[in-house]
């Protein structure tokens, strides 16, 4: 194993161990949530994987015409701001 499976592994333990500390409620709507996550983060892998070099051209080209046209929004302000 190298150092990062290692670390990772503790990780996960250390995670797991303290989820076994809650409520199985609880302990569901964490399982869900990371699972619904880790769906997320494959779906958009599966889409970027299956993206051409073409189609992230006109991507590019969209958001660089957006920019020269003042029409994008920063992502800061796009996400919203946490600070009052």
């Amino acid at each position: 194993m190298n150092n990062w499976t290692e670390t990772m592994t503790k990780l996960m333990e250390r995670l797991i161990g303290r989820l076994k500390r809650l409520p199985e409620t609880q302990q569901d709507r964490y399982a869900a949530a990371y699972l619904a996550e880790l769906d997320d983060d494959q779906r958009w892998e599966e889409l970027f994987a299956q993206t051409t070099d073409e189609e992230w051209q006109k991507i590019a080209s969209k958001a660089r015409t957006e920019a020269r046209k003042e029409e994008s929004v920063p992502l800061e302000e796009f996400l919203g701001s946490n600070e009052s």
